[in-house]
């Protein structure tokens, strides 16, 4: 491993990065940065020649603040999306990206929203997926659209999920192996009683991680909200309750999902900070 660097010595917080790497080994970082006390989402990167980074880019000016970034990039074009606060306690989700050096203008992912949050944005041979969790219809849900690779859109938005309590903090991720289940997208989150992304496991003892996915051949979504009518539970081995889900943005076989999960069983009750979180992988 290299040593850390520094990459911003602001006054203030610098928080919430995420990176993608393209073809070139070119890395692409974006985060959420409060230099200026009002939050905004920069960009740096760092060529995969000569290792040196950039200096970092402010991408946007909202005026009540912008969080959470993610991020993705193909061989020619850098893909992000944030969320972007309003002053009413709404929040929507937008984006932007970037070919050949040149940002694009802003594009507002999500429509109708209330509190859209915590999106993830993924890039596959010129189709862009967009997903996030929002309390448009009071729960929270999943939605997601497809565009092109200019941002245009290929679909309506649409509602993946159905909770009784609430689903949140999507990530996507798609198969790029050669067999039938080629470019096929699925999504993978948070359901349960869980609101806060910063909650510790003794306010998540009732949540599940789950997935639902696109259908590239048949261009249909298979979800809950969806046809099929269900997501796919992902339990430990144990039955455990589990929470925060990820995937690889990329994968040629199986999809690897990580989550977190508690020691104790399902219907245990665990002290307050007693025991660490323990990792658990699942295939799909």
């Amino acid at each position: 491993w290299s040593s850390p660097r520094t990459l911003v010595a602001a006054s203030l917080r610098s928080k919430n990065p995420k990176i993608a790497i393209d073809s070139a080994d070119h890395l692409h970082l974006v985060w959420e940065d409060y230099r200026n006390q009002n939050p905004q989402i920069y960009y740096a990167k760092r060529n995969g020649s000569t290792g040196e980074w950039s200096e970092p880019v402010k991408l946007t000016s909202e005026t009540f603040g912008a969080v959470r970034p993610s991020i993705d990039c193909d061989d020619t074009k850098v893909y992000v999306s944030y969320t972007s606060q309003a002053s009413n306690g709404t929040s929507s989700i937008c984006g932007f990206y970037q070919n050949a050096g040149i940002w694009s203008s802003k594009v507002i992912f999500s429509l109708l929203t209330r509190q859209a949050d915590f999106s993830d944005i993924l890039s596959q041979d010129g189709r862009i997926y967009v997903a996030w969790d929002d309390a448009h219809d009071e729960d929270y849900e999943i939605y997601v659209r497809r565009y092109d690779a200019a941002l245009s859109p290929l679909s309506d938005v649409i509602k993946l999920t159905t909770d009784t309590t609430a689903s949140r903090f999507p990530r996507l991720g798609v198969h790029t192996g050669a067999d039938f289940d080629l470019y096929d997208v699925i999504v993978v989150f948070e359901s349960g009683g869980d609101l806060s992304p910063y909650s510790g496991s003794f306010f998540d003892q009732d949540t599940i991680s789950r997935l639902c996915y696109y259908d590239f051949a048949t261009d249909t979504w298979y979800s809950s909200n969806q046809t099929g009518g269900y997501d796919i539970t992902l339990y430990p081995p144990d039955l455990r309750y589990s929470r925060r889900p990820v995937v690889p943005k990329r994968f040629a076989a199986d999809a690897h999902i990580v989550y977190e999960t508690d020691p104790a069983g399902s219907f245990e009750y665990a002290e307050y900070g007693q025991g660490s979180a323990e990792g658990f992988t699942a295939i799909f």
